[in-house]
């Protein structure tokens, strides 16, 4: 009788630990509501309909606010050219390009001080990152465009510090001092051959602890070949792993993608776990991804992990709102039905999410905004090829997406931010390359407002005049006085 009791007993407790235990996982693993961050939330969500360009406003005049812009309900800041004497080079200020780099570049500091521009001359130009003020043109000449690019990246750590390259090291640059130091000079392993410049081809970051970087290193004239990969801990100023380009991980023995591959990016993952390798060359055939082709994950130690897409279009690596790293990226090729999506994927196990667009305009994607609620959510700029103002969903548009690996993103979650006012038009400068600061609060872009072949200047919308509403971390080691 006792037995019988002490199974029925045993019994009772596992099913109760059952359902105790299937409860917690249904919890954790369920979907959670989708929570707008507050710098979001009188944006437009209305997603599914074509907001119809009814004329164009006059362009407000440099250091001057336009807005609210209806039916946006955003502003526009047009930020103010250097003096005529500023400029460098000769170079009229008034006909000049002066635009954020790029996209996946973070042009704040990391403080959200100061402000990177780059002129259509190579010179780069130092703003105040709240009041948009000119400051200086960076005058030395290690700092200008002299056919390699310098690949400016901001500390993520030290606000007076950016870091460039410049022929085979990696420099760091003191704002306040106007100091450039060596942090490490490179040199390539293998036989035959001497490198020149090392990369990243312009689109990679190094982690966000400034920890972990990783570039591609070529010859010199006239060849300019990729000839390997170098993964470096600046920390401990140690090459962690460094692999010729005909290395069995990194490419295949023949056939598309067959050794040597090219890279046209290479970038570390936030958290510096991971290496992402996109190569110049889209392929796929019977629906399997061919290795050395399209956009593919390793780990520091340049083991392959998996593809990430078939395509060597734009796309960013960050965060989803879970905090779980993400590559972004537009349609695979794989499936038609990709031509309308955007399409993300999980570093850790390569599961897949997506959203349907309207339409696929043309766009670049940033997810630069790596702090506080509004981290995971991705900036789109979009763009067209053509002369004329665009109809359609989504043209010549900002607005973000946010990015979940754990469900279905439904179209009433984004948030449409306004007009960029530029026309590409042959123009790769006229692209918007929008990119927002640290916490989302704010959105940087290039525009030559509709002007067919006209000057691209720098506009900034701020979605907060204030920072991010999620409270900071208490701080430490603070004494009375």
């Amino acid at each position: 009788m006792k037995k019988m009791e002490k199974i029925k007993n045993i019994l009772i407790f596992s099913i109760l630990f059952t359902g105790v235990f299937l409860a917690a996982y249904w919890n954790t693993n369920q979907a959670q509501a989708l929570i707008i961050p507050p710098q979001f939330s009188n944006l437009l969500s209305d997603s599914a309909n074509y907001i119809s360009q009814m004329g164009t406003p006059v362009k407000p005049a440099e250091g001057v606010t336009l807005g609210p812009v209806a039916p946006w309900g955003t502003s526009i800041i047009h930020i103010q050219q250097p003096q005529a004497s500023d400029c460098g080079g000769g170079a009229s200020c008034s006909t000049l390009n002066l635009v954020p780099d790029y996209s996946k570049m973070q042009a704040w500091n990391s403080d959200g001080s100061r402000l990177l521009l780059i002129a259509g001359n190579g010179f780069w130009h130092l703003y105040n990152g709240n009041t948009y003020t000119w400051i200086k043109r960076l005058v030395s000449p290690a700092l200008r465009y002299d056919g390699q690019d310098l690949e400016i990246r901001w500390s993520h750590t030290n606000p007076d510090v950016f870091y460039y390259v410049s022929g085979m090291a990696l420099y760091s640059y003191s704002i306040s001092m106007d100091i450039s130091t060596v942090a490490h000079t490179f040199s390539c392993v293998g036989a035959g051959y001497t490198c020149a410049n090392i990369h990243n081809g312009d689109e990679g970051n190094q982690s966000e602890d400034d920890r972990y970087w990783v570039f591609y290193a070529q010859t010199g004239s006239p060849d300019w070949k990729a000839k390997e990969i170098i993964v470096y801990d600046k920390q401990t100023e140690a090459i962690i792993t460094q692999k010729e380009l005909t290395n069995s991980n990194l490419c295949i023995s023949s056939g598309p993608g067959a050794c040597p591959s090219t890279p046209n990016w290479v970038g570390m993952s936030p958290s510096g776990n991971y290496v992402i390798i996109q190569w110049n060359l889209a392929y796929s055939f019977d629906s399997q991804y061919i290795r050395g082709s399209g956009t593919e994950l390793f780990d520091r130690l340049l083991n392959y992990q998996g593809m990430l897409a078939s395509n060597y279009y734009h796309g960013d690596v960050g965060y989803d709102i879970n905090g779980a790293e993400v590559y972004v990226s537009p349609w695979n090729f794989l499936l038609s039905a990709d031509n309308k999506r955007m399409k993300w994927r999980k570093l850790s196990d390569l599961s897949e999410g997506y959203v349907e667009l309207p339409l696929m305009p043309s766009y670049h994607v940033s997810l630069r905004n790596m702090l506080g609620s509004a981290r995971g959510w991705a900036l789109m700029s979009t763009y067209s090829s053509i002369s004329t103002v665009p109809s359609g969903w989504g043209q010549l548009e900002l607005f973000f997406v946010p990015i979940d690996t754990t469900q279905a993103i439904s179209a009433s979650g984004w948030r449409r931010v306004g007009w960029t006012y530029s026309i590409r038009n042959n123009n790769y400068a006229a692209e918007p390359h929008a990119t927002p600061n640290r916490d989302a609060t704010k959105i940087l872009w290039g525009s030559n407002w509709l002007i067919n072949g006209g000057q691209v200047q720098p506009y900034v919308t701020e979605l907060s005049t204030t920072s991010d509403t999620t409270p900071p971390s208490a701080p430490t080691g603070l004494t009375i006085q």
